[in-house]
């Protein structure tokens, strides 16, 4: 098997695109691995050492080159205490708890007649609205 120095050789000689989503897949899985161990203020030794693992092999883990399985993702996941990776349905659960806040705010337009008097229009409308994000449809705006 040819070695590669930088991903981007790689994709130049294999352009298929499930290639190219394992990579990524398996870079962001890495990632945020490394959140998580900079979030406890561990190192890949103190991980290992908590797996019961080499450092060497926790090490070849984190390279985002090496094929995780998913009893592998499971055990980090177990010894981290957070997930690393969600299926859609499992990220709504977790995450529909999200609140939202909706306020509108008051504008004042000035403006001077022909005759040089000047008018001020206030129109003032506040509204503080706040629910669950999957309660109704929002929209950022």
């Amino acid at each position: 098997m040819k070695k590669y120095s930088i991903i981007d050789d790689f994709f130049e000689d294999n352009p298929h695109r499930d290639e190219q989503q394992f990579i990524n897949k398996n870079l962001d899985i890495t990632e945020q691995i490394y959140t998580y161990l900079a979030q406890k203020g561990w190192s890949q030794k103190e991980l290992a050492s908590k797996m019961g693992k080499k450092s060497a092999e926790v090490s070849k883990w984190l390279s985002g080159t090496h094929n995780l399985t998913l009893k592998s993702i499971t055990k980090l996941e177990a010894v981290l205490g957070e997930d690393i990776i969600l299926t859609p349905e499992k990220a709504k659960e977790q995450f529909h708890k999200v609140n939202y806040v909706r306020v509108s705010v008051s504008a004042k337009m000035n403006y001077d007649t022909n005759d040089g008097i000047a008018f001020t229009d206030t129109l003032e409308i506040t509204t503080v609205e706040t629910g669950n994000v999957n309660d109704k449809n929002v929209m950022a705006g």
